[in-house]
């Protein structure tokens, strides 16, 4: 039964806290579903060793260094898509689509030859010569899985947009568990396989992430429900003015990933000057708090779907109900892991790693992470619900100060002219976060206020 949003019949606060949830909860499972397959690719990677570990978190914070920039540009076409469907332009809805797939293909391109460069220049970072060499490897397999990756996020926001949100969670569960089982067979050289370690993860991500893509590819194009919707596709011949609004719109959300996803990259290199411990630690952590995160922007996403749709009807009483319910659904969930993570502290950290000096500065680094939980999940929100209005700029503007201009300095100055180390980089952090969730509230009220 596919989730259908925004009844012209009534606006009820008790139905639109409902279509918020009915919309978001599949969401949520596909974000949760992909974030499970790095953690499950740490959980088993870290059962190897510290080493392989700490390459882990080197070489996944570099691959989702560029790799965010396709996942941002993407994000923008489910508001489209959405906006678009609310007003019921069909014709519009395929144009969209095309140029969508146009542009994931072009950009997936420039990913490509970017991740290349920092690849070859990951000597270059001040890291252990061990945990680079392992990490240059795996960065090598896992850039196979740039194409696949984009094309698939292009396609499920397509999905997303028109409120189909259980297929991309379907597709994303199956790929969840092939990728558990490729991990099996490749990192431990099981059934007859060779024991690759960190290079038979990466192999497994690449070879789950092209499943994904065929698979929501041929629902899309199978099912006669999404014919109405495809009767103007034509990825050779696509609309030039949608593919500048996407590229007007993605490239400022991209950056908005860089400059977060970057941040938090940079945080990893610079853990890694303190030591591989420190870095594992990193990591562990970092694994934990992402999986709060992606629920955040799994109701987000649906936030990004609910505003677009009121801007469409024109109905300023459903666009700021609808940003208020994400809103608030996301603060009670952040609260929530918080306490859990407080409660369960030393469980968490133990899924990942027994290196005592690894579990030791984890858990450490788990109570700072429960400090940002509730900036994180608000300036998640802030972010998607200016989205959907299609406030692009300003926030990326806010994201860049949050991180680059508060965050990453004041992590550097607290951890190594202050001594804290890895732990004053993760106050930094928290810093940069609340900074920017603030700031993106405050952005949303005020233009709330002058353009509805």
């Amino acid at each position: 039964m596919t989730t259908k949003i925004l009844s012209t019949q009534s606006y009820s606060l008790k139905n639109e806290i409902f279509k918020a949830l009915k919309l978001s909860y599949p969401i949520v499972i596909a974000q949760l579903g992909i974030i499970a397959m790095g953690v499950a690719d740490t959980m088993m990677v870290g059962q190897i060793g510290a080493t392989e570990l700490a390459a882990a978190s080197l070489g996944n914070g570099i691959h989702f260094l560029v790799v965010c920039i396709g996942i941002g540009l993407t994000s923008v076409i489910s508001p489209m898509i959405a906006q678009a469907n609310a007003q019921k332009n069909y014709t519009l809805v395929s144009k969209i689509l095309g140029a969508g797939f146009y542009v994931s293909f072009i950009l997936s391109s420039m990913i490509l030859i970017a991740h290349t460069l920092l690849t070859y220049f990951i000597f270059s970072l001040g890291q252990e010569i061990e945990v680079a060499k392992f990490a240059q490897s795996y960065l090598y397999i896992v850039s196979l899985g740039v194409f696949p990756l984009v094309l698939f996020l292009a396609a499920r926001n397509f999905t997303d947009g028109l409120s189909y949100t259980k297929i991309a969670m379907y597709v994303t569960f199956g790929g969840l568990l092939i990728n558990i089982f490729l991990n099996w067979l490749l990192i431990f050289g099981n059934l007859g396989f060779p024991r690759w370690g960190l290079f038979g993860a990466g192999l497994a991500t690449v070879i789950t992430r092209i499943l994904m893509m065929l698979s929501i590819f041929w629902y899309i194009f199978s099912q006669k429900k999404f014919k109405i919707y495809l009767s103007n596709f034509d990825f050779w011949r696509v609309d030039k003015l949608l593919v500048n609004k996407i590229y007007r719109l993605g490239f400022p959300a991209g950056l908005q990933y860089f400059f977060e996803i970057g941040c938090f990259s940079v945080a990893a290199l610079m853990s890694g000057w303190l030591g591989k411990y420190p870095l594992a630690s990193h990591q562990v952590v970092i694994n934990l708090a992402s999986v709060t995160y992606m629920v955040t922007t799994g109701i987000g996403t649906a936030g990004a779907i609910l505003v677009a749709e009121g801007v469409g009807q024109k109905n300023k009483k459903y666009i700021f109900r609808s940003a208020m319910i994400v809103l608030i659904l996301a603060a009670l969930f952040m609260i929530f892991a918080s306490v859990l993570f407080l409660i369960f502290q030393k469980f968490w950290v133990g899924l990942y790693s027994s290196d005592e000096k690894v579990l030791a500065i984890a858990m450490n680094l788990l109570l700072i992470a429960c400090l940002f939980q509730l900036s994180d999940g608000i300036q998640c929100i802030g972010l998607s619900i200016l989205k959907g209005i299609e406030d692009v700029k300003i926030p990326t503007m806010i994201t860049l100060i949050a991180y680059w201009v508060i965050g990453l300095p004041s992590g550097y100055i607290l951890g190594f002219n202050f001594n804290l180390g890895v732990y004053g980089i993760w106050y930094g952090l928290s810093l940069g976060l609340t900074f920017s969730a603030v700031f993106l509230t405050i952005r949303f009220f005020y233009l709330y206020k002058r353009k509805f």
